[in-house]
């Protein structure tokens, strides 16, 4: 009886994490309805998907194209080679234009074209030259990650790459939110990055081994540890707070920035109810946009095989007050089946456009009303 009963208990302790991630956070009977903020289209672009991207003030967008992870399902990775390399496009959001512009990369011997795989950016943007600073996340196919560095050429809309930069505390990353040049924190997504396999394992068991990082200039600390899933970050407009998504769990996190040392404190953790990828903030720094994942375990099936599973796509707008998310006040501003756009992963609004991307699907453009 003992021994039996002992077996029972292993079997719990093995069985019972991954049953717990799997009926609870992959929504199986979640459902929600289509509806439009507006008239919404697609908008051409080449390559694969629309990762993330950063609308500027003069409605100039930069767009990461082509994300690939060593450690997703063959079928993904398939896919994606099969739509050629990654890029950043551009889009002006002041002109009427049904497609994107791939941006040529001017780059010395360490930086290789062919193998760039853009996913998190964020940009600093130059009002008087207009030559903006662009920073990425680079999966490189069977090579550590990395964060690109750009400088963005108006003349010939050109980028010319300045710099890789590496660490060894880097392992899966996904987005980074820059505090000034050379300076930025970026959420280490997962910590096994080259066995699919225990990238499962930490997935189905919730194991908290990731962290939200911090790049200096010159070297990278890690600032929060302990972490399941971090996902898309954003600093807000006054570098007061630093927001994240975990995305596996539905939760948001705001930390408080130290400004003596930039480390972070958790200050509110809520509960949004549905899979937040990555964070737009709005050009008066009030409010927080969202591409979300609203049924996870589609999206899983989505992203497993591209070619031949859809994803609904959902866009939140989170008001902020005192750089806090006022949770009561969430709205859902965009729901789509999959029809339209397939794995939403960013959203941002511009005037009386709303700007939606998706992982590895299309680039959608929405026509708000009036608000005047």
């Amino acid at each position: 009886m003992l021994g039996k009963a002992i077996v029972v208990l292993v079997l719990a302790v093995i069985m019972v994490p991954p049953l717990r991630t799997l009926l609870w956070y992959m929504d199986w009977y979640a459902h929600s309805h289509k509806h439009y903020p507006g008239n919404c289209r697609h908008v051409k672009a080449s390559g694969i998907g629309s990762e993330d991207f950063q609308i500027l003030s003069n409605g100039l967008t930069f767009i990461s194209t082509g994300v690939f992870v060593t450690v997703s399902y063959p079928e993904f990775k398939a896919y994606v080679k099969s739509k050629g390399k990654g890029s950043i496009q551009m889009i002006n959001l002041n002109i009427d234009t049904s497609a994107t512009e791939v941006l040529p990369i001017k780059h010395g011997k360490d930086f290789d074209p062919d193998a760039f795989r853009p996913h998190g950016l964020d940009v600093i943007e130059d009002k008087l030259k207009g030559e903006h600073l662009i920073y990425t996340i680079n999966h490189v196919e069977n090579d550590a990650d990395r964060v690109e560095k750009f400088r963005f050429i108006p003349q010939t809309k050109e980028l010319q790459h300045e710099k890789s930069i590496f660490s060894d505390e880097f392992h899966m990353l996904n987005d980074l939110s820059l505090l000034s040049e050379d300076t930025f924190y970026v959420t280490d997504n997962f910590y096994f990055n080259t066995s699919h396999t225990m990238a499962l394992i930490e997935n189905l068991y919730m194991l908290n081994l990731a962290s939200v990082l911090f790049y200096d200039g010159t070297k990278v600390t890690k600032v929060v540890g302990g972490l399941f899933s971090p996902n898309g970050i954003q600093v807000s407009r006054q570098k007061r707070h630093v927001y994240v998504s975990m995305l596996n769990t539905k939760l948001v996190h705001v930390y408080q920035r130290q400004q003596a040392d930039n480390s972070l404190v958790l200050e509110q953790e809520i509960n949004i109810h549905t899979g937040l990828d990555n964070f737009h903030l709005s050009e008066d720094g009030m409010s927080l946009w969202g591409g979300c994942h609203p049924v996870f375990y589609k999206c899983i099936s989505h992203l497993s095989d591209p070619a031949k599973e859809k994803a609904p796509s959902q866009v939140i707008r989170m008001p902020l007050k005192d750089g806090l998310i006022q949770e009561k006040e969430i709205i859902e501003e965009f729901y789509d089946q999959g029809d339209l756009v397939s794995g939403s992963s960013v959203a941002g609004a511009y005037k009386n456009k709303l700007l939606i991307g998706s992982v590895v699907d299309t680039l959608v453009m929405c026509h708000l009303p009036d608000q005047s």
